[in-house]
């Protein structure tokens, strides 16, 4: 709650995302094919030289933890912290410039459905293509497919009638055609599911919990200030069965103690008294990890020297009552009118 609390202060706001398609080997600046190369060339090349010194110097041979942070800085001078290839980078990542293309990997694009590929994709996103683009032939709608059509009237037509589904390359397209469209049927469930479900209020306010599983399939990922109230909302209720619950513990114990003390005011002796009697004197004693109440009189007797004083127990309800300061939205910002629609500007892997 006081986190909720505090990414949503419009003094300092913060967005804060959870479920949101990670996928960091494409997009962390820091994560190039050139760098981690780079790297590791120049750590190897510097633990060889630092095994040389200490065999020049007459020092135990071998790498100990001490020797690795120099190591590492050795290296990351020669990799990481090279401006030009961080620059590089950037520009692959699609950072800055910020163009978004990194939205046309092939890995991010592999899964859209036939509807999605239908679309203007690259137009809707407002992606700018990068400077070199391959040329399409101008006569590339004039190519024909090898498989359906012969070079000459002397070579064997190629058709469905001559390829062997059960095995070998025509066995294995089939199968990625059927694997294709099995993911694509998938992807449009979830994106229907999504589209009309329930509201991300109703999803959370059922849920009594927050999860990226459960913010994602109602269509967000932010932790707004729809999340806040409804989590606000739930921990007060909470609060309020627990206090009740107290509540209705102590009111029970009192009455079990008037009834005990009613007994022993009639009876000292614990012989003398009935089975009804001996489980009235031990109700109050009894815990709930005690078990059973014993049935019998001799049993009951001894579970009542047993527990014969114990504390009694604490009804304390401090910790549960709202305090004018806590939890309060006084500096909490607006509700985000976006929140239900954040999932429209990230796309989907």
């Amino acid at each position: 709650m006081p986190f909720l609390q505090y990414i949503n202060n419009p003094k300092d706001h913060w967005v804060v995302c959870i479920g949101v398609q990670y996928g960091t080997a494409l997009w962390q600046v820091g994560d190039s094919k050139e760098q981690n190369g780079s790297f590791n060339m120049a750590m190897t090349k510097a633990k060889d030289e630092k095994l040389e010194k200490k065999i020049e110097l007459g020092l135990p041979d071998g790498i100990v933890e001490t020797d690795m942070m120099p190591l590492i800085n050795i290296a990351w001078e020669k990799s990481f912290a090279l401006v030009n290839k961080n620059k590089n980078a950037i520009i692959d990542r699609g950072w800055n410039p910020l163009n978004r293309s990194l939205l046309l990997h092939p890995e991010l694009r592999v899964t859209m459905t036939k509807k999605e590929q239908s679309t203007d994709f690259m137009l809707q996103n407002n992606i700018v293509l990068p400077n070199k683009q391959h040329e399409v032939s101008s006569n590339a709608s004039t190519v024909t497919d090898p498989l359906t059509v012969s070079d000459s009237p002397n070579e064997m037509t190629m058709n469905s009638t001559n390829l062997n589904f059960n095995n070998s390359v025509s066995s294995f397209c089939l199968k990625s055609i059927i694997s294709q469209d099995l993911i694509h049927e998938t992807r449009e469930k979830i994106n229907e599911d999504m589209n009309t479900g329930k509201s991300l209020k109703e999803k959370l306010k059922e849920s009594k919990r927050i999860s990226s599983g459960i913010i994602f399939k109602a269509g967000s990922v932010r932790l707004g200030k729809t999340v806040f109230d409804i989590h606000k909302e739930n921990q007060e209720e909470k609060k309020q069965e627990m206090f009740q619950k107290i509540k209705k513990d102590e009111k029970e114990y009192l009455e079990n103690t008037a009834k005990a003390k009613a007994v022993f005011e009639n009876k000292n002796d614990l012989e003398s008294m009935t089975i009804k009697e001996l489980t009235t004197v031990c109700k109050p004693l009894k815990k709930k990890d005690d078990g059973k109440m014993p049935t019998k009189k001799k049993e009951l007797i001894l579970k009542y020297k047993e527990w014969d004083g114990r504390p009694v127990p604490s009804f304390d309800v401090s910790h549960l009552l709202i305090d004018a300061n806590d939890i309060s939205d006084n500096n909490i910002g607006t509700g985000n009118d976006n929140e239900n629609a954040d999932l429209n500007n990230i796309t989907p892997i």
